[in-house]
């Protein structure tokens, strides 16, 4: 049986086991329970009051800090900037890259209407992306 040892006045998870559950009982340590199911040691904790799984998300350690689920981690407020910088870097150049063929349709036809708009399209949207930076 799958089963998790946990900390009573905290909730956190010390080990996961899977054995009988009078076994896993003997390994637990003063002020310790057994919760039996399915747990996470990283992103699950034990209500002691209701004795239900619920998820877990550690402090924040300061101010800025982005939450990543991914990584399941804090990124300081610095490479969270970075990280949000990069991608808008990364959108700019690609709408960029989609100028080159309206931009030779309206040189060929100076009166193609659409390619015009999508070029005068385009410019705002990398304006609005260059403000964010």
């Amino acid at each position: 049986m799958k089963a998790a040892i946990y900390d009573k006045s905290t909730g956190a998870i010390r080990m996961i086991v899977d054995a009988r559950i009078e076994e896993i009982g003997r390994q637990c340590a003063d002020g310790e329970a057994v919760y039996e199911g399915e747990a996470d040691q990283v992103k699950d904790r034990i209500d002691p009051a209701t004795k239900t799984r619920v998820p877990y998300v550690p402090d924040s350690p300061g101010d800025g800090a982005v939450w990543d689920e991914a990584s399941y981690s804090w990124i300081p407020a610095a490479r969270a900037d970075l990280r949000r910088r990069q991608s808008i870097i990364a959108q700019i150049e690609v709408l960029e890259a989609k100028v080159l063929r309206p931009l030779l349709e309206v040189r060929v036809n100076p009166d193609n209407a659409e390619d015009a708009r999508r070029l005068a399209d385009i410019r705002n949207q990398i304006i609005s992306l260059r403000s964010q930076l």
